[in-house]
Order: C-alpha cells, then sequence, then structure tokens
C-alpha cells in the first residue's frame, strides 16, 4: 500500500505458459485476497486466489496491472465483491486503474487468465480521471458470473481508456458477457476485433456486449468477426 511510484507487488512463478499454481495460493479468506492501494507496477502470475470473503484482488489509486497466467474462482459473497476489482461505482473521486502503454513499466494486461463463479462481476474497473492508455484482455476467460456481467469498465467525469480483447471468452454470466460505459466527458475505446486469429467468444450471458454513454461522453468501439450465441434474452451487440 501507498508505495506510489516506487513500484508494487510482483509474483512471478515458474514462467511456464500454463496455470500452473507456482505462484502459490490464497483462498478462504474472510476479506480481500489481494489490496492494492496507492502503488504500481502490480504484476501477479501463475497464482491461484479462490474462495475469498471479499475481492480476489482489490484496488485503488493502482497505476499498472498485470493479471497472467492466473486462476480466480467463487471470488465474493456479497454485491460488489468478485474477482478483480479497482475503484467503485459509489464513490465520487474513486479511481482504480490507470496504465501507460503495453510493455511499458506500467502496462495493464488481464491475459491468461481464468475467471469463475465471482459473486458479482468477474471484474469491475470505475475510474472518475486519469488515463488508462491500453487494457489487454487476450487469451481470458471470464464465465459464470453470478449476478452481473462478466467484465465492466465504467468510465466518469474526464476519466479515459482504451480496451482491446483477443481470443478470450466470457460465457454464462448474467448480466453482459463484456460492458463498456462511459459517461460525462470521459473518452473511452473499446475493440473486439477477430480478425487475424484473434476471435473473441460470446456465449450464453444476457447479452453478448454491452456498450454505453450518457452525457457528452466519447465512445468508440469495433467488434468484428467474433463469435456470438446464446446470448439471451438480450442479443449479441447492444
Amino acid at each position: 500500500n501507498n508505495t506510489g511510484s516506487t513500484g508494487g507487488l510482483n509474483v512471478t512463478g515458474s514462467g511456464a505458459a500454463s496455470r500452473d499454481g507456482s505462484g502459490g495460493t490464497i483462498q478462504n479468506t474472510t476479506g480481500d485476497g489481494v489490496l492494492l492501494t496507492g502503488t504500481s507496477q502490480v504484476s501477479l502470475t501463475h497464482m491461484n486466489i479462490n474462495s475469498t470473503g471479499g475481492q480476489g484482488v482489490s484496488g485503488s489509486a493502482v497505476n499498472g496491472f498485470v493479471s497472467d497466467w492466473n486462476s480466480f474462482s467463487a471470488n465474493g459473497n456479497a454485491t460488489k465483491e468478485g474477482a478483480i476489482r479497482f475503484g467503485s461505482e459509489t464513490d465520487p473521486s474513486s479511481t482504480g486503474l490507470t496504465g501507460g502503454a503495453i510493455g511499458s513499466a506500467t502496462e495493464t494486461r488481464i491475459d491468461n487468465t481464468l475467471i469463475s463463479g465471482s459473486f458479482e462481476r468477474g471484474v469491475s474497473i470505475f475510474n472518475n480521471s486519469g488515463t488508462l492508455t491500453l487494457l489487454d484482455v487476450h487469451g481470458t476467460t471470464i464465465q459464470n458470473s453470478t449476478n452481473g456481467s462478466g467484465m465492466l469498465l465504467e468510465l466518469r467525469d474526464n476519466a479515459v481508456a482504451s480496451a482491446d480483447l483477443q481470443n478470450s471468452t466470457f460465457t454464462g454470466n448474467k448480466a453482459a458477457g463484456f460492458q463498456g460505459t462511459g459517461t460525462d466527458t470521459s473518452n473511452l475505446t473499446v475493440n473486439a476485433i477477430g480478425a487475424g486469429g484473434h476471435t473473441n467468444t460470446f456465449s450464453n450471458n444476457n447479452d453478448g456486449i454491452l456498450i454505453g454513454s450518457a452525457g457528452s461522453a466519447d465512445v468508440t468501439t469495433e467488434i468484428s468477426n467474433n463469435t456470438f450465441s446464446g446470448n439471451t434474452p438480450g442479443v449479441g451487440i447492444t
């Protein structure tokens, strides 16, 4: 907590291209599994974070976050709890997660990660300010979120963010598979471009992808060459 630009938590594991749990296991906690506040350059890899009483990972004012080859299961036991959450929908001054370009010291990625059975959403990010240059969600599966969307990225005030979805699966979530929302004067870009072997799958959610804007927000999206099936009673893209 409160390490600022000096850097935060790094868990490396084996370095193998698999979810082998070599980074360690956090499970059966009464609160959050990992709590990050006012820190940067956080990297968690090859971990199992299961059955937490709060969030699997909870963060506020984090600059740069990587989840790679992790497994999250059954995180949270109440509303507003799930596998990964940055910021808060009820705090008007909250900025959960910012970051730089991919390859930079503060890159932000959720890659090769399995997220299953979150109480509300699998991933929730709420930003009221700052820039999340590019959030990659590549090779990740977010499934069976019990009471919400698989993933929500919500911007307010003058926050800026871009998200890129590739080779990922959003399935069996109570609400949308992926939801992106821009409000006020925020600027949100969401791309799910499946061409070139990068197809995403959205199946058996209420809606496949839900993109929305309010106020004077600038929201841009390209959604192409993906697979949609069984998203009901909603639709594939809305």
